[in-house]
Parts: C-alpha cells; sequence; structure tokens
C-alpha cells in the first residue's frame, strides 16, 4: 500500500509490487497537482476517453494516428459504454464489445479497438481511478512456458536492436511477445497460412489429420482443462467468455464422456 496527502485529502493505492507501486504514487501526485486527477465516482468513460486523449495521447503519437483513434471510439466503442462509469466496467463488457465488432469489422479494427481500450484504462489504473484495468486477464503461466516466452524476449530484443528504425511496431502494441519481422502484430491469415502448411507437413507422411483452425486450439485447451477437473468459473476467466452459459455449454459437449468415466469409480462397490 503507498499513501500521499494534498491539500488535506489522502490518496491511497494498493499493490504487491513497489516497484510498481512507487511508479503509480508518483503518476499518481502528478495527477493531483496539476489538477488531472478526478475521483473514481464522478469519471463516466465518454469524459475520460477524451481527457486521456487530449493528456496524454495528443503529444505521443502522430496526428493521423490521433484522429484515427477519434473515429475508433466514436464508431466502434462509445455507443455500448460511454455512459457507463470506468469503476463499473468488467471484463464481460469489454469481451462483449470485441464479440460485436468482430461482426462487423477487420482483425486490424478488432486490434485499434484493443489498444484504445487497454491504453485508456491502463491510464486510469495507473492514476489510482480504478483498482484494475478490465481489459487484461491475468492467466497463471506454466514453468516450460515461461522458460520459453524468456527465450523468446532474448531474441525479439536482438532482433528489435538489429532493425532499428525498419522495427515499425503498431502504436500502442509495442512489446507483444510474437510479431512479424518488422515488431508488428501477427494477423489471423498469417496464423491460419502456417497452420494450414503444419497440417500439410503431417498429411505428407499419410497422417489422416482433419484440417482445423485457429478457434480449434482454443477449444481443444478448454475441453482438456474440463476433462481435467478444472471448475467452471475459473475456465469461464482464463478464456474471457461474457457468461458462465457459453462456458457451460463447453461442459455439457465434454460431459458424456466425462459421466462414463466417473461412474466407473463406483463399478467396484457393487
Amino acid at each position: 500500500m503507498a499513501r500521499f496527502q494534498y491539500e488535506g485529502e489522502s490518496y491511497t493505492l494498493y499493490g504487491n509490487n513497489l516497484e510498481s507501486l512507487l511508479e503509480q504514487i508518483e503518476d499518481l501526485k502528478y495527477e493531483v497537482r496539476h489538477g488531472l486527477y478526478e475521483k473514481e465516482q464522478n469519471i463516466i468513460i465518454d469524459a475520460w476517453f477524451h481527457t486521456w486523449m487530449e493528456e496524454y495521447k495528443k503529444n505521443q503519437v502522430k496526428p493521423t494516428t490521433y484522429d484515427l483513434y477519434e473515429r475508433t471510439y466514436e464508431g466502434h466503442i462509445k455507443q455500448y459504454i460511454q455512459k457507463r462509469k470506468l469503476k463499473d466496467i468488467r471484463p464481460e463488457h469489454i469481451q462483449r464489445i470485441f464479440n460485436a465488432e468482430a461482426k462487423r469489422v477487420k482483425r486490424q479494427t478488432l486490434t485499434r479497438i484493443h489498444v484504445i481500450l487497454n491504453g485508456l484504462f491502463q491510464q486510469a489504473y495507473k492514476n489510482g481511478i480504478i483498482q484494475k484495468n478490465p481489459v487484461k486477464r491475468d492467466i497463471p503461466m506454466l514453468d516450460n512456458v515461461y522458460q520459453i516466452l524468456k527465450q523468446k524476449r532474448k531474441k525479439w530484443l536482438q532482433l528489435k536492436i538489429a532493425l532499428g528504425d525498419k522495427w515499425t511496431p503498431l502504436d500502442g502494441l509495442d512489446n507483444l511477445a510474437f510479431t512479424n519481422e518488422f515488431g508488428s502484430v501477427v494477423t489471423l491469415n498469417t496464423m491460419q497460412y502456417y497452420m494450414k502448411h503444419i497440417q500439410e507437413l503431417i498429411q505428407r507422411d499419410d497422417i489422416k489429420f482433419e484440417p482445423i483452425h485457429i478457434h480449434t486450439l482454443h477449444h481443444t485447451f478448454a475441453t482438456r482443462c474440463i476433462e481435467n477437473g478444472m471448475q467452471p468459473q475459473v475456465l469461464k476467466t482464463i478464456l474471457g467468455h461474457s457468461s458462465l452459459t457459453m462456458t457451460m455449454d463447453l461442459y455439457n459437449h465434454v460431459l458424456p464422456n466425462v459421466k462414463v468415466d466417473e461412474i466407473q469409480k463406483i463399478a467396484n462397490l457393487f
């Protein structure tokens, strides 16, 4: 916990990482002393978006990017959450935006929507206005995955240094674990191309392998979690489902086989 007072009023932040907490409290002091901080209960998302754009993005991004952010917000975000308070937004609200917009826009626009939402909520979190960024999902990482990502990070930094000015990540997405050769996002089409290539290599060895999509991996992960006893509410959080009903639909798909296995556990009782 970190706390300071300004003009007789106390401001408090909470966190487990001391270094991060000290950084947040310094940012908060600046906001309070310069009149940029607003109390949580008074902030509507539409008002905060314009504050975020004017105070934090205007001098950081190109004018064309600034205009693109404003158009994206007006056309793809505002209608869903403009009148809600920052503190009231939960991950399921964010997911509903993505679900709705995925039916009408291209992947690049969805990526930009994510950048904007994550940016404005992360700044609100840094300022101590909200306790958690609802756009981010914390997923526990397996130890072997952590080691793989550490090695990937080393290669990523080496490539970034080697490319210099040719390293051109999208604004707000400059710290991704996986990128293309120039630091930008890996598109869905690229992922699907390589998945198809892997499938073709498998089939060349006369192994029967049905065509799969990127979402097949998502579904397979969820199925294995269910088969190994993960609780529905936990899986819902990891998958980012907007409702428990979506997760339970997966359970209903897997449960018939699970029932047979479970009933065998008491077979010797009779």
